[in-house]
């Protein structure tokens, strides 16, 4: 017997129900949401001794491995490949080096230059890592937003986090110039505090000191739908930043480096394929973090993580180690990498940025017909045009953590009644190497059939 699904807007599991009216997301959202980490490689201190192509090269004076003076990497290849792929939104993770005596000079001329080149301001974090650097720098910059202390749950008790970031808040609330007094102030990212024992500690929330959320929530190789992990981070945040949306300064996958053996460091770290794979079904879920499940109280008005952004545009260093293969962009030797590709698709397949318009809700139903058992995963969204986008996958481990092998993921058939008159509709398929492939279909009585598979797929009508 055929089952008939309903398949919610931002609910991830169809449930065996009457079909129902979903209200759409904004397409752009989805667009929106994708950004991107690079922590201080871009300055001096992290650009001695590498490869002539290493993706954050710039002309410093200094010189790479071979001898030769560092070449314009950075500006040259770097960033207009973020550019291309029409990123909007690109966080220093890090403080600024100390070598200029605290001037902030340095640093100040390479983030107004990268700007430049963008066509957006920059987000910010303070410093609180590296003597001699102005705690509040933030605050004199032409910045995006000012974000409070990176990861400081791993070194910071609470009172003196909630204090700093007081400190921060006031520095910026109080600034005498109106464009940084207005920033919006973003919370300290946190990694592993669990909300229930910072409040029963006495510790507080941060309303009334930051405008948004904030956490570093990593599950490394695992799939992103898996139970736990992403949305008891989420859950967290919300918590401690309640009534704010929130954001995931950082978020990562790890690729297996030269000559690693997968599941021989930790973090883990996967195949460029696998988080090619996965990294549009990241963007889907992360959105959509706070109807999964769990326990506990959760918003009523958030649907998940606003902005997500991977670590980081480039691999920092090459080493068989933990800390290295977060690059989405490049790796270490100035090498494209998929994931790269992938969110550039992402990105302007979803990009519609236009004043609010109004989302119509829309009835359709999804019927199993043969294949995998498993409820496939959905999303709806709406540009400005009204034409929807459905997004639809299999939320399955593609890849084995404990025996570090790929898993094969059965398909499934699938009748997607889309409950509107269309006379044709797109699939757009995402592909593991980044790439998409498009195919036109006409549905008959509003109805098509389709293959769901463990990859990305898009329904545009």
């Amino acid at each position: 017997m055929n089952k008939l699904l309903i398949a919610p807007a931002i609910v991830p599991l169809l449930a065996l129900t009457a079909q129902a009216q979903v209200t759409p997301l904004p397409a752009d959202q989805m667009a929106a949401s994708q950004c991107l980490n690079v922590h201080n490689e871009i300055f001096p201190n992290h650009n001695s001794h590498t490869p002539q192509f290493y993706p954050y090269n710039y002309p410093d004076g200094q010189n790479n491995d071979n001898g030769t003076p560092h070449n314009n990497q950075f500006f040259d290849v770097t960033l207009p490949a973020v550019k291309a792929a029409a990123v909007r939104c690109l966080r220093v993770g890090a403080a600024a080096p100390a070598g200029d005596g605290g001037t902030h000079v340095t640093e100040f001329n390479l983030r107004m230059k990268t700007e430049n080149m963008l066509g957006f301001k920059l987000d910010t974090v303070t410093g609180y890592t590296q003597p001699g650097i102005d705690n509040h720098f933030a605050a004199t910059g032409p910045w995006a937003q000012a974000e409070g202390q990176n990861e400081a749950d791993k070194y910071e008790g609470c009172a003196t986090i909630v204090a700093d970031q007081s400190l921060l808040w006031n520095a910026i609330r109080s600034d005498a110039n109106p464009a940084i007094s207005s920033l919006p102030v973003v919370g300290p990212s946190f990694t592993t505090t669990n909300a229930k024992y910072w409040l029963s500690l006495g510790c507080k929330t941060f309303v009334g000191i930051a405008n948004f959320g904030n956490w570093h929530p990593y599950n490394h190789a695992t799939n992103p739908e898996a139970p736990g992990w992403l949305y008891a981070y989420y859950r967290q945040s919300v918590q401690l930043f309640p009534g704010m949306p929130s954001w995931a300064t950082e978020y990562g996958l790890r690729t297996c480096q030269p000559g690693e053996v997968p599941g021989e460091h930790v973090p883990p770290c996967a195949p460029n394929s696998v988080i090619t794979t996965y990294l549009p079904r990241v963007a889907a879920t992360m959105l959509n973090l706070a109807n999964g499940p769990g326990s506990g109280p959760m918003p009523s008005n958030p649907t998940g993580f606003e902005r997500t952004y991977w670590h980081q545009v480039a691999d920092g260093e090459q080493c068989i180690c933990g800390n290295a293969g977060y690059g989405v962009f490049f790796d270490y030797n100035g090498n494209p990498k998929p994931q790269g590709v992938a969110m550039g698709n992402l990105i302007k397949l979803f990009s519609d940025p236009s004043a609010p318009y109004p989302l119509v809700p829309l009835n359709y139903t999804v019927t199993y017909k043969s294949g995998n058992a498993a409820v496939p995963q959905t999303m709806l969204f709406q540009r400005s045009n009204g034409k929807y986008m459905l997004m639809f996958w299999i939320g399955q481990p593609i890849w084995d953590q404990t025996k570090y092998l790929p898993i094969t993921v059965p398909t499934e058939q699938v009748s997607i009644q889309l409950g509107t008159s269309v006379p044709s509709a797109l699939i757009v398929t995402f592909n593991p190497d980044g790439t998409t492939s498009t195919r036109t279909r006409t549905p008959v009585n509003g109805s098509l059939e389709v293959t769901v598979t463990s990859g990305m797929r898009v329904l545009v009508f």
